[in-house]
């Protein structure tokens, strides 16, 4: 025994007939530049720039992190700066939980492991 189930209704597209929709009132977002910087500034960032990657190839972070703040003093709103220091920021975040991990051995990996060698003996 099959019971049918009825069907919805298929939905009405609305005609001219209808109700309106309401227009939503756009708002107009000022966007704001950043302020055309001088030659020296520019020049003193590049190379900063550069210390910087080169810094942290040698993996002296903190100083590479020390030099992105000076960029900063001269030019808070320079993005590429500031990704970059959210970079590290962000690097040395997740290092820091896999140190925080080893420390409390809590690292789920070592525990399997352990009880790997159990079992072997």
């Amino acid at each position: 025994m099959q019971a049918e189930i009825p069907k919805p209704p298929a939905p009405k597209l609305p005609s001219a007939e209808e109700e309106p929709v309401p227009e939503i009132p756009v708002k107009k977002v000022e966007v704001r530049r950043e302020p055309a910087l001088d030659e020296e500034t520019q020049k003193f960032i590049a190379q900063s720039l550069t210390d910087v990657d080169l810094f942290a190839s040698y993996g002296l972070t903190q100083k590479a992190i020390g030099l992105l703040e000076a960029i900063l003093r001269r030019a808070p709103r320079h993005t590429p700066t500031l990704e970059k220091l959210l970079d590290f920021v962000l690097v040395r975040a997740m290092i820091g939980g896999r140190r925080t991990r080893r420390a409390t051995g809590t690292n789920p990996s070592r525990g399997r492991r352990h009880a790997q060698l159990r079992t072997i003996r």
